[in-house]
């Protein structure tokens, strides 16, 4: 063998010892780690996509249908709220 294919050789054969020295139990725990991981920020993802879709509903609520104004509902409440308080 020339020297190149001597390296790569002995290169896959260290891998592959590696690679039987990690227990099952470690693998299945790795795994599980990576999985979790990865639930984690698609669930951050889509409440990042959701809080932008509800932003975007209300803006277009707010300037389509109310014309820049506040809705009434929200006069009200911020009234009550103001009376109560004081």
């Amino acid at each position: 063998m020339t020297k190149p294919k001597k390296a790569i050789a002995r290169a896959k054969k260290a891998s592959s010892k590696a690679l039987a020295t990690i227990a099952p139990v470690q693998l299945l725990n790795d795994l599980r780690t990576l999985i979790g991981d990865s639930r984690q920020r698609i669930a951050q993802a889509v409440n990042s996509a959701l809080v932008l879709l509800y932003w975007q509903v209300g803006q277009r609520i707010r300037t389509d249908m109310l014309k820049e104004k506040r809705a009434d509902y929200g006069k009200e409440i911020v009234r009550t709220e103001w009376t109560i308080g004081h």
